[in-house]
């Protein structure tokens, strides 16, 4: 069980590649109980590398495609719906909006919150 909480912060914190995240992730059961909780704190950190030239959109939207509909990462419960609708656009930029620095922006303008 730490192993997979491990693997899903470092996730969470992007601290390797996609693809090596999933490869961690691959050895556990799609199926479990909620393990970990997505914070306004680890988007943020995720735009705000975006907007410094960190990572680029095509990292951010495979992140955000990583994280979207695991049943072992939840969702802060205070900041539920603005953290579903942000994961949700950024996992899905043909469907909502194109990330650009100045749509990063206004993401992270809503996380005043």
């Amino acid at each position: 069980m730490d192993d997979r909480i491990e693997a899903l912060n470092d996730l969470l914190e992007l601290k390797q590649s996609i693809e090596d995240l999933m490869l961690k992730l691959s050895k556990f059961d799609w199926d479990s109980e909620e393990l970990i909780v997505l914070k306004k704190s680890h988007v943020r950190n995720i735009i705000d590398r975006y907007l410094m030239g960190d990572i680029d959109e095509v990292v951010v939207e495979g992140w955000a495609n990583a994280i979207e509909c695991r049943d072992d990462i939840g969702l802060f419960e205070t900041h539920r719906f603005i953290l579903k609708e942000l994961v949700y656009e950024l996992a899905n930029p043909s469907l909502t909006h194109k990330l650009t620095s100045d749509r990063a922006k206004v993401l992270s303008n809503k996380m005043e919150f």
